[in-house]
């Protein structure tokens, strides 16, 4: 049965029920039924006629339908190698994508949870035994478990399902889960909500939402954070977690000398949320708690572009840059003035600094900053004038005394 054909019969079985949509489920639940799938090979011989009976329990309007090609696909479960199993799932991820422009949503019926969240805990307690992750190969085969695509799918439809007891399936697997590609998911899902600043994500209407309940149940979360070679760390939104979880002893995990921005950033997110307000507590108060490194530095930085929550932590915590020489710069910048005025009274030290390091804009000077918070305070600007800038003309400089036009077609001197 070609993929054409399979394609053809899969339209007839959905549509309702009647002869020919029977006779159209037949032939593809028949085909799947007496085939061999053991083996890579085998498996891809009747790769479209497996993937068209998860479309059909989930899609077919005939209930008897969706039964039929249920029953097969569970009895061909047993004894059936990764492929098979693998392709199953992906048919049934599949099966219950919803395509928005831009997204991609999972609307899981309880039927696909029942078939899959027992069979993925099998899996995974083999796996365990073994030694083994979800995403790793195991036996002779080429194609190696999805759990990436598993990952993604089982945790896009504990968010996004509409039927209440799939997605109590789904909890209890997801809350209770060790592994950590399944790990790595929830902590992706979190991470993706904090990059793209989607309200709703944690908290719906004052409640805990679907994830928010999982990422707390989960005894193995967060994920224990791993430096990459360069020192920084992979993510660090999950930070968020450990204040869920009300544990802010372990976020200090996510700073050290080289990692902190992306945990000082999802911070900063986490005291914004529409959330309780002991966690917007949490998130604060973790910012004035951080040690000396990149957190610090990122937390400054963010400071002097202006964000208020960075603004009130620097003040709070008395935070400073690590250059000790920009420590004027820095707190007139964030316009700091009880702490600035009793450091230069007389603002000396600051125009000293400014004549030397803030002459002009150019590399990691203060100078913006400085003439910004100098005029929303009212102040004198610490900064010397700017040198004027140097015009060029085509050839040599442009002259500046009027008297050197020579008045008979040329520049005198300039030209």
């Amino acid at each position: 049965m070609g993929q054409g054909m399979t394609e053809f019969w899969e339209s007839l079985a959905v549509t309702g029920p009647g002869g020919v949509t029977r006779f159209a489920a037949d032939r593809l639940v028949a085909r799947v039924a007496r085939a061999k799938v053991e083996t890579d090979d085998e498996v891809a011989r009747v790769a479209a006629p497996i993937v068209s009976l998860t479309t059909l329990v989930c899609k077919a309007a005939d209930a008897d339908v969706r039964a039929e090609a249920l029953r097969v696909l569970e009895q061909r479960w047993e004894g059936s190698g990764l492929s098979f199993q693998s392709l199953v799932l992906l048919g049934f991820r599949e099966a219950t994508a919803v395509d928005l422009p831009g997204r991609r949503l999972f609307n899981v019926p309880v039927t696909v949870t029942r078939f899959v969240v027992p069979r993925v805990v099998a899996y995974l307690a083999w796996a365990a035994s073994e030694g083994h992750q979800l995403t790793e190969r195991f036996g002779p085969v080429a194609t190696p478990f999805p759990g990436h695509e598993v990952g993604y799918w089982l945790v896009g439809a504990l968010v996004e399902s509409v039927d209440d007891q799939a997605v109590s399936d789904l909890a209890g697997l997801l809350g209770e889960t060790a592994d950590v590609t399944l790990l790595g998911q929830l902590e992706s899902r979190l991470g993706d909500a904090v990059l793209s600043k989607r309200d709703g994500v944690l908290w719906h209407e004052g409640a805990p939402t679907r994830l928010t309940h999982v990422l707390r149940a989960n005894p193995h979360l967060p994920v224990r954070r791993q430096p990459k070679t360069d020192g920084t760390l992979r993510d660090e939104a999950p930070v968020l977690i450990a204040l869920l979880q009300d544990r802010p002893d372990a976020v200090r995990a996510f700073f050290g000398p080289q990692h902190g921005a992306g945990a000082v950033n999802a911070l900063i997110a986490g005291a914004s949320m529409p959330a309780p307000e002991s966690f917007v507590a949490a998130c604060r108060q973790s910012l004035r708690e951080l040690p000396p490194g990149e957190g610090r530095e990122v937390l400054c930085r963010i400071a002097l572009a202006g964000v208020s929550e960075a603004l009130s932590a620097v003040a709070d915590a008395g935070y400073l840059p690590a250059e000790e020489r920009d420590a004027l710069a820095f707190l007139f910048s964030t316009s700091q003035w009880e702490v600035y005025d009793r450091a230069d009274p007389t603002g000396q030290l600051l125009g000293e600094y400014c004549a030397t390091y803030a002459k002009d804009y150019s590399g990691p000077s203060y100078r913006r900053w400085l003439e910004e918070a100098a005029e929303r305070a009212g102040r004198p600007n610490p900064c010397p004038p700017p040198p004027p800038p140097v015009r060029h003309g085509a050839i040599g400089s442009w002259p500046t005394d009027p008297g050197s036009f020579d008045g008979g077609g040329g520049f005198g001197g300039g030209y």
